[in-house]
């Protein structure tokens, strides 16, 4: 028998069931409540510090090599050789509904019929054109125009592979689709980092995604405390998985959760730029919000935080570039003048960057009142941390040239400012 619980419908009942036919657990006292964005976890019964809520076998991970197997089986062999791993697993998950199949090659059906439907989702690439016009001028704009290309490039090689075996596939084979599975890598994907015998969710050069069923169904709380439990008996090396039967992965809640509360995962520290580009949601006050610098005549981009966080190694580099300071037969006067110079230089550009910030929107005025109030949350918060963090650094330049004032006074150095 299955367990059902409150409000929930035929399609959760068949996860349950697919889900602990194959391995998986979930608490007793969990269930899932539908909202207009997907479902919350919630629970039936107080639950202690330390419960484990739901386990993941290893079987029925989603990984690059799942999905490449599964794809060489149902097309040529070898098509999709030169994919990158968001192209096979995107692909692998579209592939689903493209053949109408179950088969041991795609065997996750009852886990795609849970996750909400691409009409859903509210990463910035399904902002509308308006909505998305309201972010110009910010880091996220950009990078939300860069995703949109980059899907739809990736989707016409992936489709077009797909046509050579079969033109009715191709035609269900969608472009929303496609972007929807995006969607859900970026949103519920974990690191490969998490299978190793020290579990992480810190993101390497050789780390890879991969989409553990029942296992990413609960919502983010920043800074709660929860611990990963990998099984011991396998290993994870080079991109593959070896495992035993009964090797898993298990959630534990180290904070007591009352009866019809939510259940709350912990994504790990992540600004909100990122959290709308890849999630769908934004934080306020998010304490990890950064903001990305590109400065002329420097190659690397510059992730400044909150506080000014990261600036000082910035302020280093970049006053290199203005000589003398690092000149032991330099005059003062010169690396006075030099660093006065460097300041200001970095100080405007700076100054021009929060000029082209939004402003706060204002909802009395058409054009705005058209936007989702869940998108104009996000806005808020997002341009709130921005411009932030922007103060924060031109209040670290201020000091900055405050303390070489201070240093040319006490040097006897006569500083003569223009304007």
């Amino acid at each position: 028998m299955v367990d059902t619980k409150p409000d929930e419908a035929d399609d959760v009942v068949r996860f349950r069931q697919w889900f602990r036919q194959n391995g998986g657990f979930l608490h007793p006292s969990i269930y899932f409540l539908r909202g207009e964005s997907g479902f919350s976890v919630m629970t039936t019964e107080f639950l202690p510090a330390d419960t484990t809520v739901v386990s993941c076998p290893f079987s029925l991970a989603i990984t690059q090599n799942v999905a490449r197997d599964a794809l060489d089986h149902l097309l040529s062999p070898e098509a999709a050789s030169n994919w990158t791993e968001r192209q096979l697993i995107c692909s692998y998950l579209c592939m689903h509904e493209a053949t109408g199949l179950s088969s041991a090659a795609l065997r996750h059906q009852p886990y795609l019929d849970i996750l909400p439907s691409y009409t859903s989702l509210r990463t910035s690439v399904y902002f509308t054109e308006h909505e998305l016009e309201l972010f110009k001028g910010t880091n996220l704009y950009g990078a939300t125009q860069d995703r949109k290309n980059e899907l739809i490039s990736e989707y016409h090689i992936c489709v077009d592979t797909v046509r050579k075996t079969s033109e009715e596939w191709a035609s269900r084979f969608t472009c929303d689709n496609y972007v929807a599975s995006a969607t859900y890598l970026s949103s519920r994907a974990f690191p490969s980092t998490l299978m190793s015998a020290q579990p992480s969710l810190m993101v390497t050069p050789t780390s890879y995604p991969v989409l553990f069923p029942g296992l990413d169904a609960l919502n983010h709380a920043r800074a709660q405390p929860v611990t990963w439990k990998v099984s011991d008996d396998y290993a994870c090396t080079d991109g593959a998985i070896n495992r035993s039967d009964g090797a898993s992965i298990s959630l534990m809640l180290h904070s007591p959760t009352n009866a019809s509360e939510e259940l709350f995962n912990n994504y790990g520290p992540k600004p909100n730029s990122e959290l709308i580009l890849g999630y769908g949601f934004s934080l306020q006050n998010n304490p990890d919000d950064t903001i990305v610098l590109k400065i002329a005549g420097m190659e690397r981009r510059w992730e400044i935080g909150r506080d000014a966080r990261g600036m000082e190694d910035l302020w280093i580099e970049f006053r290199k570039s203005f000589g003398s300071e690092s000149d032991t037969s330099a005059d003062p006067e010169d690396i006075i003048t030099d660093d006065l110079d460097a300041i200001d230089t970095l100080s405007t550009m700076v100054a021009d960057l929060l000029d082209r910030i939004p402003t706060v929107m204002d909802h009395s005025r058409s054009e705005e009142s058209v936007v989702r109030p869940d998108v104009a949350q996000m806005r808020e918060h997002y341009i709130e941390g921005q411009t932030s963090i922007i103060d924060a650094i031109l209040q670290f330049m201020d000091e900055k040239k405050q303390s070489c004032i201070e240093r040319a006074q006490r040097d006897g150095v006569n500083i003569v400012f223009e304007g």
